[in-house]
């Protein structure tokens, strides 16, 4: 189980980070802040408890550790 906020990874120059239940039920999360694909460590714990897998994104280009593209 992953609970650590601050587990950040890029796949093709898009941030994001997976939490909860590796491998359990998929659930996209998008905050709409310009934190990144932080996810709460509350949050993650509450998915792992339900075998849930947070995957959080940053949409937003170039926040976090996301590729600006030009």
């Amino acid at each position: 189980m992953a609970t650590d906020s601050d587990n950040s990874q890029v796949l093709a120059g898009q941030e994001y980070q997976r939490v909860g239940t590796p491998g359990g039920i998929p659930v996209l999360v998008h905050h709409g802040l310009v934190a990144g694909s932080a996810i709460a460590p509350w949050a993650a714990e509450a998915a792992a408890a339900r075998g849930i897998e947070l995957i959080g994104v940053a949409i937003t280009v170039g926040s976090g550790w996301s590729t600006i593209r030009r």
